[in-house]
């Protein structure tokens, strides 16, 4: 059993299969370099890469392993892969789902722009550092796993006594969530509640119910059903509230949390995943009813075909992707041989201070104008447009500040990677609890820092008194094994 003092990297956890992970970590570095300085080809690159994803799944699920389910490091370089590169390039080269000469119409509802003009990203120097940005996330996973070894380990004992934080935890979520629907359904509370409860309430539900899902790993299957229906709740209530990435990724979070904490079989493994792809497609699918009943356009989804849930899924998870690849290779075309500024490599810092402190802070999103600036959009529009996280610290300081900033953000998932592989139990929960943030690469950079550490106070207290809960399951359990 792991202990909580046991220290984050201890080379008496190296293994035999050290040398055949060294591979891995040798190589990917390497084909970064070259995608960097542009002298392996994207196409040619996104195929050596997902090559060797592959076989550092295959070479962990061989050796009983599943430390890729609790790394955000390979999590969100995997996703970025996928999301970024692989299907998008899939679809369009190989299955040919993308007619270039498709413009703008009423037909065509999510096309912002021209397909032919959004599809040179492809093979552009965009994809090419956001492939790198994908193998050194891998590589970061690999070294981080021979420092740490297996992190499949189970977690301190929590006893199965008779627990009064648990329900006082239970109640406060269902309280929440309560007066959440009462809040966002009705005009009953002011504009200033209004604006807590719109943003607290993902964060901190996201903690309490992974925090309650743990609590019931070591009690039978029975006692998990009241939490998943607590858990459904809320994500129903966000649906309700028109708030659509944070739930769907609430429920990819605990999906992870579930299969990488508990020794299921691979059968089930993969019934899990197709349960994640349902579910995602069908928060999709709502997300595009709900948004088209508030602009009075409910009858265009009475009949939810095939066609339509299929032009919703390619819209949101696949099409929107490229569009936002697009954005950030205008960026770096504008950008990427800009002067170094060391004063303006700041800027994410100062998202940090609070409003108390700073009555003129600025609002630091800024999506409306990167869809004009970098998008390509007409200046009269709604739309708010991602450049991707790597997209600021190149405006900001072009090709050094981007590797300044990448070496920041991939510091920052390497350290949460590493508490995630040796600190199971409450820090382990907190990690996956805040998912939703560190695995969004459509954020800006200044506020992902900002979201990440904004929301990582606002549950801290939670976190104490669940610290101490623990420390007191733990001597009760202590006790009753001593007798």
């Amino acid at each position: 059993m792991m202990r909580s003092n046991q220290p984050l990297f201890s080379p008496s956890r190296y293994r035999v299969c050290v040398p055949l992970q060294a591979v891995i970590i040798s190589v990917t570095p390497l084909l970064a370099i070259l995608l960097a300085s542009r002298i392996l080809p994207p196409e040619l690159g996104r195929i050596l890469l997902a090559g060797l994803f592959a076989f550092q799944l295959c070479f962990e699920l061989r050796h009983g392993e599943r430390n890729f389910l609790l790394s955000p490091a390979f999590l969100l370089a995997f996703v970025v892969l996928m999301a970024f590169s692989i299907i998008p390039s899939f679809l369009h080269q190989v299955l040919g789902w993308f007619d270039p000469l498709e413009v703008p119409s009423e037909k065509n509802l999510y096309l912002a722009l021209p397909r032919l003009v959004i599809m040179s990203y492809f093979g552009s120097q965009a994809e090419s550092w956001i492939l790198t940005f994908s193998a050194v996330g891998l590589t970061l996973h690999a070294s981080i796993r021979i420092l740490c070894g297996n992190a499949i380990e189970n977690s301190p004992a929590t006893g199965t006594g008779r627990d009064y934080y648990r329900t006082f935890m239970f109640a406060f979520s269902a309280l929440f969530t309560t007066l959440f629907i009462f809040q966002t359904q009705t005009v009953f509370f002011s504009s200033s509640m209004t604006a807590f409860f719109q943003t607290f309430f993902g964060p901190i539900q996201s903690f309490v119910l992974l925090f309650l899902l743990h609590l019931e790993m070591s009690r039978k299957q029975s006692y998990r059903i009241g939490v998943l229906l607590l858990f459904c709740a809320a994500v129903v209530a966000m649906v309700l509230a028109k708030q659509f990435k944070v739930p769907i990724l609430m429920i990819l979070s605990v999906i992870i949390y579930y299969i990488a904490t508990v020794q299921i079989s691979f059968r089930r493994v993969i019934s899990s995943i197709l349960l994640c792809v349902f579910l995602f497609i069908l928060i999709l699918q709502l997300v595009g009813i709900v948004r088209d009943q508030g602009h009075g356009n409910i009858e265009k989804f009475h009949r939810l075909s095939a066609e339509k849930l299929s032009a919703l899924f390619i819209s949101k998870v696949v099409w929107r992707q490229t569009e936002t690849g697009f954005c950030f290779n205008n960026v770096l075309r504008s950008h990427a041989d800009d002067d170094f500024n060391v004063a303006k490599q700041t800027f994410w810092l100062k998202i940090l201070v609070p409003r108390v402190l700073w009555p003129e802070k600025p609002n630091f999103s800024q999506g409306a104008e990167y869809a004009v600036n970098y998008c390509k959009m007409p200046t009269l529009t709604s739309h708010s447009a991602s450049i991707t996280l790597l997209g600021q610290p190149v405006i900001k300081g072009g090709v050094p500040g981007l590797l300044i900033h990448g070496s920041i953000l991939l510091f920052f998932l390497g350290g949460a990677t590493a508490l995630a592989f040796r600190r199971p139990g409450l820090t382990r929960v907190v990690v996956f609890a805040l998912l939703p943030w560190w695995i969004d690469f459509d954020q800006d950079f200044a506020l992902y820092f900002g979201n990440i550490v904004k929301f990582g106070l606002c549950i801290t207290p939670l976190m104490l008194i669940s610290s101490v809960s623990l420390k007191q399951r733990s001597i009760s359990s202590a006790g009753r094994l001593g007798h």
